[in-house]
C-alpha cells in the first residue's frame, strides 16, 4: 500500500541541486560577469568543482531496491524510501576537473544515506556508505570530510572521513536537547568539504535531507523524548485470531460503511485524538444509557477445557481517541449501525477469540452513519484497544498524526 504522506513533498527536493560556482561558472560559458570591467585575479590552472543531486524520497510500507551488499540489511526499506523510522537515499556527487578553465575529467560518486529514528529515545544515528565511483578523462583522488548539523537544540557528532572511494564508511551520532513539551521538526544540513591536489577546489558540497524528521519531548508520548518521519502515515495491523469479533467489526465497518474509515486506496486515514476528556466524551456519547448489554455474550461454549469470564461490552468505531469519532455528529450511540458478536466455534479448545471470531448487523442499517456501535465481549474489546495504543507508541503518533488500518 502506498501511503498519503508521499503526497507532501517540497518542491526544493524533487530536482538536483546545482551548487553555485559563482564567476568560475560565468567564465567557463564564456560570459563575463559584472565585475568585469574592475580587475580580477586570475583563476588557477587546475581547478575542480562539485555539484550535487539526489532523486525524490518514495514513502514505502516494504519492498527492498537494488542495494550494495554491504547496505542491503542496513538500508531499511530500500534506496529512496522511506517509512516512520528509517530512511534510505542515494546522492550523486559530481566533481568536474578543469586545466585553464577548461574541463578534462569527471568523477561521479554515488553515496548512501541512512537514518534510524527512535521512538522513544532522544538519540539517532546516520550511516554514510560511498558506493560506485565512476572516473573518466584526467582525475585526481578526492579527500573528503562530510558533516551535518541539525539545530540549536540538536547536536550531531561524527561524519565521514577519507578518500572517495567505493566501501568509505562513516557514521553520524543525533542528540535532541529539547524541552519538555517542546518539539522541532527539520532536516539535516550537510557539508562536505574536499580537496584534490593538485587541483583546487572552487567550492563546498551542501545539501539537506531529502525528508524532514521530528523529534519531541513529552508532547506526543508523556515522560519520553523520541523522533519520526512524520510524512509517513503507519499502519495499525488488527489480528483476528487475538481481536476476535472486535476486529471483525472493525473489518465490517471499513468494507461496508460508505466512509471506508482506514481502508487504504478506499476510504481516509484516521487521526490521533490526543486529548483524553474528549475521548472519554465521545466514548460515553456512543455507549450513552441507550446501549444494553446482551446476557451470554463472551461466554465459554459448554465443557471449553480452559473457561473465562467475560461479559458484554460497548465497542465503537472509529474509534473514540481519533478525529473522526461519531460523537462528534451524534446525539446518540443509537444513531450508529449497531452489531453484536456472534459465536463462529464452539470447539472446546478454542479460545475466547475463536469462539467470538465474527459479527452480525442488529436492527436498521444506515451505511452512511457517522459510526458503529458493537456488543463486543469486554477482553476482545481490550485487544483491540491495545493495539491502537501500541501504535501510538511505536510510531510515536502526536496529535492528529494519521494512519491507516489492515488485517493479518
Amino acid at each position: 500500500m502506498e501511503p498519503s504522506s508521499a503526497r507532501r513533498w517540497r518542491g526544493r527536493l524533487l530536482a538536483p541541486v546545482a551548487v553555485s560556482l559563482c564567476a568560475a561558472f560565468a567564465l567557463l560559458a564564456g560570459v563575463l560577469p559584472a565585475s568585469a570591467a574592475q580587475p580580477t585575479a586570475p583563476q588557477p590552472a587546475l581547478t575542480v568543482s562539485m555539484t550535487f543531486g539526489h532523486e525524490a524520497a518514495q514513502s514505502a510500507q516494504s519492498a527492498q531496491s537494488a542495494l550494495p551488499p554491504d547496505l542491503s540489511v542496513r538500508c531499511s526499506p530500500g534506496i529512496n524510501k522511506f517509512n516512520r523510522t528509517n530512511l534510505c537515499w542515494q546522492d550523486t556527487l559530481s566533481f568536474t576537473f578543469l586545466e585553464n578553465e577548461e574541463p578534462v575529467g569527471e568523477s561521479i560518486v554515488i553515496l548512501y544515506q541512512y537514518i534510524a529514528l527512535r521512538p522513544k529515545l532522544k538519540t539517532f544515528t546516520e550511516y554514510d556508505t560511498v558506493g560506485p565511483v565512476t572516473s573518466t578523462g584526467t582525475t585526481a583522488p578526492i579527500e573528503a570530510v562530510l558533516t551535518a548539523a541539525c539545530g540549536s537544540d540538536c547536536v550531531a557528532t561524527g561524519g565521514l572521513r577519507g578518500t572517495l572511494k567505493p566501501g568509505l564508511t562513516g557514521t553520524i551520532s543525533y542528540s535532541s536537547n529539547l524541552p519538555r513539551d517542546d518539539e522541532f521538526t527539520r532536516a539535516s544540513d550537510y557539508t562536505l568539504d574536499y580537496d584534490a591536489p593538485p587541483y583546487i577546489p572552487l567550492d563546498v558540497g551542501h545539501w539537506d535531507t531529502p525528508i524532514d524528521y521530528r523529534c519531541d519531548n513529552s508532547k506526543a508520548i508523556n515522560n519520553t523524548t523520541g523522533c519520526v518521519f512524520e510524512e509517513f502515515d503507519p499502519t495499525l495491523v488488527l489480528s483476528l485470531k487475538t481481536g476476535g469479533a472486535s476486529a471483525a467489526m472493525v473489518a465490517w465497518a471499513m468494507v461496508h460503511m460508505h466512509e471506508h474509515w482506514g481502508w487504504n486506496g478506499h476510504g481516509k486515514p484516521l487521526s490521533r485524538l490526543q486529548n483524553d476528556t474528549t475521548a472519554d466524551h465521545n466514548r460515553d456519547k456512543v455507549c450513552d444509557s441507550t446501549f444494553h448489554r446482551i446476557a451470554g455474550i463472551g461466554a465459554p461454549a459448554r465443557g471449553t477445557k480452559h473457561p473465562w469470564t467475560d461479559t458484554d461490552s460497548c465497542d465503537e468505531f472509529p474509534f473514540a481517541a481519533t478525529y473522526e469519532s461519531g460523537a462528534t455528529s451524534i446525539s446518540s450511540g443509537a444513531a450508529c449501525v449497531q452489531l453484536k458478536a456472534v459465536r463462529t466455534s464452539s470447539s472446546t479448545t478454542a479460545d475466547e477469540a475463536a469462539q467470538w471470531g465474527g459479527v452480525t448487523t442488529v436492527g436498521k442499517v444506515n451505511l452512511k452513519a457517522s459510526c458503529v456501535r458493537g456488543h463486543i465481549p469486554n477482553r476482545l474489546n481490550g485487544v483491540v484497544g491495545s493495539a491502537y495504543s501500541g501504535l501510538i507508541s511505536s510510531a510515536r503518533l502526536a496529535n492528529g498524526d494519521e494512519f491507516w488500518i489492515a488485517f493479518d
